[in-house]
């Protein structure tokens, strides 16, 4: 076989191979990264809301497959003034917090590691002053709200 031909065939079965080992190493490390946190990616909250005073309101719920380290942010979108309540998720993936939040306001909540990536999905939660729910005591101090 010439030299010619040799690189006639040779170079596109080389070329299978090394696209087949791409994407296999693409595909595999696409699995190990998925999210963020070394795989982590868990749904978002759906914490529920306790009404309170006219400004503060407990919420809470438990977040299932959280790693430990794992602290949960609670923000008033609505509202930049209010200060984001972070707080460490108890042993069983709970938490319940107080928060500054009226009637119309709309929180976020998110989960993130111990080392601050996010590994959920966005909860989004407006206050409607209709809340039925009863959320455990809070674990943290009562806000001051502006």
């Amino acid at each position: 076989m010439s030299l010619r031909s040799y690189l006639l065939y040779a170079f596109p079965a080389n070329i299978k191979r090394i696209s087949l080992a791409a994407l296999l190493a693409l595909g595999l490390g696409g699995l190990a990264g998925c999210g963020s946190a070394g795989g982590i990616n868990l749904p978002a909250p759906v914490a529920d809301l306790e009404g309170g005073t006219t400004r503060e309101a407990s919420v809470c719920d438990t977040i299932a497959g959280a790693p430990a380290g794992a602290f949960v942010r609670v923000r008033n979108i609505s509202d930049s003034q209010v200060t984001d309540v972070d707080a460490l998720l108890a042993a069983d993936g709970s938490f319940s917090l107080l928060v500054c939040v009226e009637v119309g306001e709309t929180l976020e909540i998110e989960i993130f590691d111990d080392e601050g990536a996010s590994i959920s999905g966005i909860q989004t939660l407006t206050r409607t002053g209709t809340e039925m729910t009863t959320c455990p005591t809070a674990t943290n101090s009562p806000p001051t709200c502006p």
